[in-house]
């Protein structure tokens, strides 16, 4: 699965990496209820922590962005999701999203430094995942 986000820059709203942000929440959720086959049990653990987590690391990023603008979010987008196939499409998946991310923080201005930590923190709890994906059966 690829999300193609809707802005045309590489520049990506706020809106685009909340929504970004809440498709990974629900889709990640979706990947832990779907693991199967041999070793699921630890594709089930590691997204069982990653989306318990980053449901509160994410709200209170949206709360902080909408609290620096002093306006409210809208216009949020809607992304289909996947059924689990396997580990390697949930490795790429969280690839994809570190990516957007990535070009999401260094686009920030320095007076949204607070928000680059809320995001940095999030990227953390999402490579974690992908270590423990990779490398623990």
């Amino acid at each position: 699965m690829a999300l193609e986000l809707k802005s045309k820059t590489k520049n990506l709203s706020h809106v685009e990496i909340a929504s970004l942000l809440f498709h990974i929440e629900v889709q990640i959720h979706v990947f832990h209820l779907g693991a199967k086959s041999n070793g699921s049990f630890a594709v089930h653990m590691a997204l069982n922590g990653l989306y318990s987590g980053i449901q509160d690391q994410i709200d209170s990023l949206v709360e902080t962005l909408q609290g620096k603008t002093k306006s409210l979010l809208k216009g949020y987008l809607n992304y289909p999701y996947d059924d689990y196939e396997n580990k390697e499409q949930v490795i790429k998946y969280i690839t994809d999203c570190l990516n957007k991310l990535e070009s999401y923080r260094v686009s920030l201005p320095s007076n949204f430094a607070n928000i680059d930590n809320q995001v940095q923190v999030i990227i953390d709890s999402l490579e974690s995942t992908v270590y423990k994906l990779t490398f623990l059966q």
